[in-house]
């Protein structure tokens, strides 16, 4: 049976392309590959964090569903350990800001191949406005409520041109 996922996670992983390779920053518990995986979606990841606390509750969860030959490990500062074979990217769960900085730390990311999928729990217009000048582009959005919570979610790929948001694209 799936792990299960709140609605901002399940809003996530709709995002995440079929048979991609995955590479989940920030993982904490873990949740989001293992249901990946779980439900035929990538034909593998990597799980990365920054802390060793909630990077063992991920190896927890992977290994109480018998995932460990499909999702990897990895203590990461960001992107910096992780394989940049990876195809689909997520970044949620922390502001814009870091994300953004995330981001700008692994120059592999500006290739139209990989995709993003973000979710900025603050400073979304900042992540919005970075990721332009950048050259990437939003492919698809998407809101989740959940607990009384709205959390925007959007996929970008890297287009190489620079663009000019209007006040409406900003928000």
């Amino acid at each position: 049976m799936p792990v299960h996922l709140d609605q901002r996670l399940l809003a996530i992983a709709r995002l995440v392309r079929q048979d991609a390779y995955l590479a989940d920053i920030g993982t904490d518990h873990g949740y989001l590959p293992v249901y990946l995986a779980q439900t035929g979606r990538i034909s593998r990841a990597v799980a990365a964090d920054i802390n060793e606390k909630p990077l063992k509750q991920a190896v927890a969860a992977i290994s109480a569903h018998g995932l460990e030959k499909k999702i990897a490990t990895v203590l990461s500062d960001g992107l910096k350990q992780v394989d940049n074979r990876v195809e689909d990217i997520v970044i949620a769960g922390m502001g814009g800001e870091l994300i953004s900085s995330i981001i700008s730390a692994a120059e592999w990311l500006k290739n139209p191949d990989k995709r993003l999928i973000l979710q900025p729990m603050t400073q979304d217009v900042y992540l919005r406005e970075y990721l332009a000048k950048q050259g990437f582009c939003i492919k698809e959005e998407d809101i989740a409520e959940d607990n009384r919570h709205l959390y925007v979610i959007f996929s970008v790929v890297f287009a190489g041109e620079q663009q000019c948001l209007s006040p409406e694209e900003r928000y």
